[in-house]
């Protein structure tokens, strides 16, 4: 939702990058509220159609949805996240007639540059989506190449259903809870059936299917390697889509193929190193390839928004693991990262790894008993390939508290 500029006097601003931009998460003004997730969506696809231009540093959505209703002035954004440009707006949608509303702000100036009301039919979201992009690329003066052009006039799902379908389960799939991961992966199903084979919607439903296994959902774990040729051949023909190339790594890793994972979560990462799961996974992978130093600088590197994530306090702990500093290590869990990670069964699986690297073995088995608890089964990871158990496998605790789930997954095999 637009935020009033009120005429002060400011500091001298000068970001970090010349040419950077903040979306901030557009207010839906439509009659009904379940519109949210249109507004939501709307926002991403913003982000995501400026972000692969090489000229032009974007803020990753996961550090954007925290500003969401939080009334916060652009300028005080823009200097939060060391941006000189912010993109605010509004979406009415009222049956089938659209109407938004942007402004773009530059912040070291202090001046609104471009402003505007769009409107038409819901069908026309392609359209409006497509002009503001090019807008900011105009009012930018950034220079496109030939590919970067075509990929703003992409509509990876022409269908209106199947879009509006995709943006409810992208909108759901954020919430990383169980049940809302469920009807996503119903939801992507059924935009499947109405457009067919489509590379947003499968590698959507990818990560779909990973939260879901991370949430305790096992009768999906079979289902990682039924899709790792389909996902392959999704690199394929997308060789530039970086959730791709971590949904392969992803299935690497989990097999003790830390080798053959590396590379694809190297490549996730340059293609979008703003995404907290991508670079705590890039991360994971530097160490278990025994990199210990290169993926502590992943981590050096990561922005304060992205180490406020539940990725990013993973990969804190992490960082003072591989260093052997116990305190720090222990220092960085908050009580709310605790509370959170008693209910996610990839918090509290990794955690258990971590604290056994820093001594802490008795407290690692209890948080490897609260991720069976929560409804993990995977039997050969835990046993044999989860690269940070170590110190867990040589505690006698250990083998009786992964028998609870041998049977379980012997059982789901057969």
């Amino acid at each position: 939702m637009l935020v009033d500029i009120k005429q002060r006097s400011t500091t001298v601003f000068t970001p970090k990058h010349e040419k950077s931009i903040a979306v901030l998460p557009f207010g839906n003004l439509s009659p009904d509220p379940a519109d949210e997730y249109f507004a939501d969506g709307l926002t991403d696809e913003l982000i995501t159609d400026l972000s692969p231009i090489c000229t032009l540093h974007v803020i990753a959505r996961a550090s954007m949805m925290r500003f969401k209703r939080s009334g916060k002035d652009p300028l005080i954004v823009a200097r939060e996240l060391n941006v000189r440009y912010v993109l605010d707006g509004s979406v009415r949608r009222s049956g089938s007639s659209l109407r938004l509303t942007v402004r773009l702000i530059d912040a070291a100036a202090d001046v609104t540059i471009w402003s505007d009301k769009l409107g038409g039919s819901v069908e026309d979201v392609f359209a409006m989506q497509e002009q503001v992009s090019r807008t900011i690329v105009e009012q930018l003066r950034l220079k496109l190449s030939p590919e970067e052009g075509r990929r703003l006039a992409e509509r990876p799902i022409d269908d209106l259903r199947a879009y509006e379908t995709y943006l409810q389960a992208r909108q759901l799939m954020w919430t990383i809870e169980a049940s809302a991961l469920e009807r996503a992966r119903q939801l992507l199903t059924n935009a499947l059936d109405l457009v067919g084979e489509n590379s947003l919607l499968l590698s959507t439903l990818g990560w779909v299917h990973l939260f879901l296994l991370e949430t305790g959902q096992a009768e999906l774990t079979q289902q990682l390697e039924a899709a790792d040729p389909l996902l392959r051949r999704l690199l394929d023909v997308y060789p530039l889509t970086f959730v791709n190339h971590g949904w392969v790594g992803y299935l690497e890793w989990q097999q003790g193929r830390y080798s053959i994972a590396l590379p694809h979560f190297r490549r996730a990462y340059e293609l979008e190193p703003n995404v907290p799961v991508i670079a705590w996974s890039y991360a994971c992978g530097l160490a278990s390839a025994g990199m210990k130093e290169e993926a502590c600088s992943v981590v050096d590197r990561m922005s304060n928004d992205l180490l406020a994530t539940p990725f990013g306090k993973l990969v804190i702990f992490l960082k003072h693991a591989l260093r052997g500093e116990e305190k720090a290590a222990l220092a960085s869990v908050t009580p709310e990262f605790i509370a959170f990670a008693r209910t996610q069964t990839f918090a509290s699986r990794d955690l258990a790894g971590y604290y056994g690297m820093i001594g802490h073995v008795d407290e690692g088995l209890d948080w490897l008993e609260t991720a069976i608890d929560l409804g993990y089964i995977n039997y050969p990871f835990l046993a044999f390939h989860h690269p940070f158990y170590n110190a867990l496998r040589e505690h006698p605790r250990f083998s009786k508290v992964i028998e609870r789930i041998k049977p379980r997954w012997e059982a789901f095999e057969a």
